[in-house]
């Protein structure tokens, strides 16, 4: 057993899964429900637009949506795949949010996009 402080390392990909599922579940369960809605259909709005987007198209429209809970955007995309809004790819693309620290977000591609490609 570990002390406290000290690291354990366990690699197994089901309790990753598993522990990734669970932490979704919780942010999106912190989140405000009014929030979720509007960045639900942020999502619908910049899918119908853009055939490949990251949350960082999405964030601009939840100007004024308060949620103190940020990480449930993870849940509202898993939602937004779910109704076949969208597909995430195996691409990412740097953020352009200063809070994010260039980090790498998923891209993510549309399924309702009514704009030609360019």
């Amino acid at each position: 057993m570990a002390e406290q402080g000290e690291f354990t390392f366990v690699y197994d990909i089901e309790l990753g899964h598993q522990a990734a599922e669970e932490g979704i579940e919780r942010a999106s369960e912190a989140a405000d429900g009014g929030w979720k809605e509007a960045a639900f259909q942020a999502v619908e709005r910049v899918a119908l637009e853009c055939q490949f987007f990251t949350t960082d198209d999405i964030w601009p429209l939840l100007e004024g949506e308060y949620t103190h809970e940020h990480r449930a955007m993870g849940g509202v995309m898993r939602a937004a795949s779910n109704a076949s809004l969208c597909r995430i790819t195996n691409q990412t693309a740097k953020s352009a949010r200063v809070a994010c620290h260039r980090r790498p977000l998923r891209v993510w591609r549309s399924l309702i996009c009514t704009k030609a490609a360019v």
